[in-house]
């Protein structure tokens, strides 16, 4: 998605923030946009496409003010994603206010400056606005769920092309055909998905698109649930927070129900994997590759497997935007500082801590998996280095299919690894060294792959 013309609208005069934006829009490939007012923006008649604006609101005083100021960017930019930062003195009440005035997400200037969930927002509503998908999985004479999008080659700008709604006449149909690849709003990702499940294709490439569908809209909710944990607006939204945990947990059980019928699952989800963050990113996809080798090898129960995995590494968006650099990198912990590499130990527990701090109910027995996803057999683990017997299989499983993806992530200099090159060079690794995992858990792995 690199090629679409991504632009990072910042509203503020503060110099650190114009700062700390310049630098993730720097590092992130974006076009950095400024105006110090929401007055200023107005004032401009040729605003460029726009997926993101950051507003500050540190400086103001009272939640009517800032929900004006928001109210104003939407009426002049109806479709852009809004991220406001308000003083951490802010109540939750106040901030809620603003996000029903029409704000996207509600960050704390602390949040801000020192996690790394400005990086992960512009990754995801920037970035990662749109998702390819194949233009030849769109019939002549079907109704479109969702707007399909063309990429302008010359100004890299993407335009509507069949709007939802329409009927796909035989003319656009062969467009669509011809282009290969079209787009689709994530936010949209449920319609692709509806789209593809009604006007279904009994060939092996139709049941490729479901599964392609499913991944894709179970990547979006799974994002929609990162955003509810991070929202200082959603402090206490025990509800919504439950209605979007057991919705990720319906859409792994039926992904995981078409990943099993097709020839080779990890390949699909291998090839549509977004790798731009980093592990948070990264989390679907190991969900995925965790939960067919726990139905193949009878580890676990592969919903819990999944969901376990899409939670055990949300502690990383508490890390500090030097430690999300490293990662983005793919610098080794081991190469990392020693008091950065204390912090990054730390995660499991924020992960839990994340979800049980937004009313996320996690049972003891999920909780224990997600503690250990990172403990050695060796005691060379993090973050408490139980004895091996202590360790849950599940919570192996989860690292041992990290491993895999790590392996199959495109590194500078080097050709990209297939999924099976990786399955084969992680179990070779894992035996012969005999140091992170029980010989049980890779006998296990060996005869179901």
């Amino acid at each position: 998605m690199g090629s679409i013309q991504n632009n990072f609208i910042t509203v503020t005069d503060v110099a650190e923030e114009i700062e700390r934006a310049k630098q993730v829009a720097g590092k992130m490939n974006f076009n950095f946009v400024l105006f110090n007012s929401v007055d200023a923006l107005m004032e401009q008649t040729d605003l460029p496409q726009t997926h993101l604006v950051f507003i500050s609101a540190t400086k103001a005083s009272k939640p009517d003010e800032v929900a004006g100021m928001v109210q104003v960017v939407k009426q002049v930019l109806p479709d852009a994603r809004v991220l406001v930062v308000v003083d951490k003195r802010m109540s939750s009440e106040n901030a809620k206010f603003i996000k029903k005035s029409g704000a996207s997400l509600v960050l704390f200037s602390a949040a801000f400056y020192e996690t790394s969930q400005l990086e992960y927002t512009c990754s995801q509503w920037i970035g990662g606005a749109y998702a390819a998908v194949k233009g030849s999985e769109f019939l002549p004479n079907t109704m479109m769920e969702c707007t399909l999008h063309y990429l302008m080659p010359l100004n890299k700008k993407i335009v509507p092309f069949v709007p939802k709604g329409m009927v796909l006449d035989e003319k656009r149909a062969e467009k669509l055909r011809q282009a290969q690849e079209v787009y689709i709003a994530r936010s949209e990702m449920p319609l692709y998905q509806k789209y593809i499940s009604e006007n279904v294709d009994r060939s092996a490439a139709g049941l490729a698109s479901r599964c392609r569908a499913q991944y894709l809209n179970f990547c979006h909710s799974y994002a929609n649930l990162v955003f509810l944990l991070i929202d200082q607006s959603e402090m206490a939204s025990f509800e919504e927070g439950r209605a979007l945990y057991d919705q990720c947990k319906k859409l792994a059980a039926d992904l995981l129900t078409t990943l099993s019928s097709v020839g080779d699952a990890w390949l699909i989800v291998n090839n549509s994997a977004l790798s731009d963050f980093g592990k948070i990113e990264r989390s679907p996809a190991i969900a995925c590759y965790s939960g067919l080798l726990s139905l193949m090898a009878d580890i676990g129960k592969p919903e819990e497997v999944m969901i376990v995995s899409l939670l055990a590494d949300l502690g990383l968006l508490e890390m500090s935007p030097q430690i999300f650099d490293k990662q983005r990198a793919l610098v080794p912990v081991a190469r990392w500082p020693e008091d950065q590499q204390k912090i990054y130990h730390t995660h499991p527990t924020l992960s839990v801590n994340l979800c049980l701090n937004r009313k996320i109910a996690l049972d003891d027995h999920l909780k224990k998996i997600i503690f250990n996803t990172h403990e050695q057999k060796d005691q060379k683990g993090f973050p408490n280095r139980p004895i091996p017997e202590k360790i849950p299989m599940e919570s192996m499983l989860v690292q041992f299919c990290e491993l895999i993806d790590d392996a199959t992530l495109v590194r500078m200099g080097e050709e990209k690894v297939t999924i099976e090159a990786a399955r084969k060079k992680v179990i070779a690794q894992e035996f012969e060294s005999a140091a992170r995992f029980s010989l049980d858990l890779l006998n296990k792995i060996k005869a179901a792959i």
